[in-house]
């Protein structure tokens, strides 16, 4: 008769099968160290990015009036425009993991602009804590638990070199909140680029004007006019979302071709428009 394995006998040899199963577990879970030549940012993060927006565990910081740049290149050449000054920080990492160290940045006590030292202080901790760089649409986006650092890149377009050019509104939508829709168009909407950033809107309601403010990558409207006309109600929603945009706070203006895109800093509303030929003048 066969010998039947008790169950103490049988005891060492589960025990010996759950260690193995832990020790391959905790293996599994173990996070890999950063890639050896993971030493600076990856190519497709290396540009002079705006900050446009940001939040911390204590929520919105603002950024009003202010002109922040995070211009990454190798982790030695990497450094943050604050109104505090110039600061060195090391950037690792791609799109997915990244790895912002803030060590080699000053102190607020050095600060050019006392009053800002706050900011500073807030910027640099969002900074330093983000673990994941991803894109939304053309924006960088820095984040982790409670924070989120959204970047646009840091370049102008030539508005003087669109002197004349007309504008017909074909799209408003409204991206973020519960008013996530696009908003009908009841009548036309031209926006005009005037000389030295100067600008015209007509609309059913309104005819409006003003300058365009450029801070870096990021427009304002300054010297605003507005002139009403009578208009049907259906179409108060179309100047209301243009004027939540170009009169509201600061946004982006990308032209491509004959295409042109206005979209608000914090991505609540996008804007946009198809190039209107050009009448000729007659010789």
């Amino acid at each position: 008769m066969p010998h039947r394995r008790t169950r103490s006998a049988r005891a060492p040899l589960l025990l010996s099968v759950a260690l193995a199963a832990l020790v391959l577990m905790l293996t599994a879970c173990t996070p890999e160290p950063a890639p050896s030549g993971a030493t600076a940012a990856a190519p497709i993060l290396r540009a002079r990015w705006q900050l446009s927006s940001a939040r911390d565990s204590s929520g919105r910081i603002d950024l009003t009036g202010l002109f922040v740049t995070l211009t990454i290149a190798d982790s030695s050449h990497t450094e943050v425009q604050t109104p505090c000054g110039v600061k060195r920080v090391s950037v690792r990492g791609g799109l997915g993991a990244i790895f912002v160290s803030t060590s080699r940045a000053t102190s607020g006590a050095e600060c050019a602009v006392p009053d800002q030292v706050g900011f500073d202080e807030r910027f640099f901790g969002a900074l330093g804590r983000a673990r994941v760089a991803s894109f939304i649409a053309d924006s960088l986006v820095l984040s982790a638990p409670k924070v989120q650092l959204e970047f646009v890149r840091a370049q102008s377009i030539d508005l003087e070199a669109e002197q004349g050019s007309q504008w017909k509104l074909t799209d408003i939508e409204r991206t973020l909140g519960p008013q996530q829709r696009n908003v009908p168009l009841d009548g036309d909407a031209i926006v005009t680029l005037s000389s030295h950033s100067r600008f015209t809107v007509a609309t059913a309601c309104y005819v409006s004007s003003g300058s365009f403010d450029t801070n870096g990558a990021l427009y304002s409207v300054r010297d605003g006019t507005s002139s009403p006309r009578p208009c049907a109600a259906s179409a108060v929603s179309v100047d209301s979302a243009l004027a939540e945009v170009i009169y509201g706070s600061p946004f982006t203006i990308t032209i491509h071709l004959d295409r042109m895109v206005l979209e608000t800093a914090a991505r609540t509303a996008v804007l946009s428009f198809e190039r209107l030929p050009t009448a000729r003048l007659e010789p």
